[in-house]
């Protein structure tokens, strides 16, 4: 005979109630079926659960194994009728999310977050990678929705705007770049610090100078301190040095264009119609804009 769910609950139940009574009270059934299902289940496992010879019941070594089995079973038993549940209404178990180096990555955790209280059992999983990675797992099929700075003309693929990035030419506010009397051409003579991409995102665009004197780095927080501390010059989003341009510890270098980059969302057509897909999308829409408008769950689908 096979171990039952209702012999498990009844089991777990009377450990954490402390009496077969008040088990029977929560699970609102009588003493006597509770007690039914505790001996089966010891008839079955052929083990004592409790020793019986105190006023309240109280685990054998044996029933402590067995408890932290039966805890782990009704969890694991719960957890499959809610995925189940899911499937049947609509919403996925997992999607996959990858993000361009360059997109706010606070704002993106903000909308990860609240999607996680919306969505608790679609297990989503994300990261951030450079240059051409995101459009390519995309078009490999390895990921659901990306964040790139560039978007698909392929007809399986749609594409969304999302938003603008501006990158602000940068150095520290003692800089030389910064006197008075520097000038266009002085830019060749100090380092620029750039990402070890493959792709700067903007140096390029500046083309009218030629740089000699590049370090490369492989994040933004490292390139912004390098900049900090006087180690060279670069593009920087504005919305990482917001606080540093406004307390004046960067300065802009006046006679360097500010840049942007456009960033996209680009998903496959196909996935559109998943509830948890749809409140995703619709959150980083909204967050491009209002971080704290975001979209109700029970209207994702609209």
């Amino acid at each position: 005979m096979a171990t039952t769910h209702e012999e498990l609950e009844s089991f777990v139940t009377i450990v954490e109630c402390g009496t077969f009574r008040s088990a029977a009270d929560k699970l609102i059934k009588s003493q006597s079926s509770i007690s039914y299902a505790v001996k089966s289940l010891e008839d079955e496992l052929g083990v004592s659960l409790f020793d019986r010879n105190f006023y309240r019941p109280r685990l054998t070594p044996e029933g402590e194994i067995v408890y932290q089995k039966a805890i782990l079973i009704l969890s694991l038993s719960k957890d499959l009728k809610s995925i189940s549940k899911n499937v049947a209404s609509g919403i996925e178990t997992k999607l996959s999310l990858m993000v361009d180096l360059i997109a706010p990555s606070e704002q993106i955790i903000k909308v990860i977050e609240i999607f996680n209280q919306e969505f608790p059992n679609t297990r989503l999983s994300f990261s951030f990678e450079s240059a051409d990675v995101p459009l390519a797992q995309l078009n490999a099929g390895e990921v659901d929705l990306i964040i790139s700075n560039k978007g698909s003309n392929k007809i399986q693929f749609k594409t969304e705007a999302w938003q603008t990035i501006e990158f602000i030419p940068v150095v520290q506010d003692s800089h030389p770049l910064i006197k008075r009397k520097a000038r266009l051409e002085d830019i060749e003579s100090y380092n620029q610090i750039i990402l070890d991409s493959g792709h700067d995102y903007t140096s390029e665009k500046n083309n009218h100078y030629k740089m000699t004197n590049i370090w490369n780095v492989r994040d933004f927080q490292t390139k912004k301190q390098m900049i900090l501390r006087g180690l060279g010059w670069g593009f920087l989003p504005e919305y990482a040095i917001r606080n540093e341009l406004k307390t004046g510890e960067l300065k802009k270098i006046k006679y360097l264009d500010v840049m942007q980059e456009n960033l996209y969302l680009v998903y496959p057509k196909v996935k559109a119609s998943g509830l948890a897909f749809s409140y995703l999308r619709k959150a980083l829409l909204a967050s491009s804009t209002v971080l704290s408008s975001y979209p109700s769950a029970d209207c994702a689908a609209k």
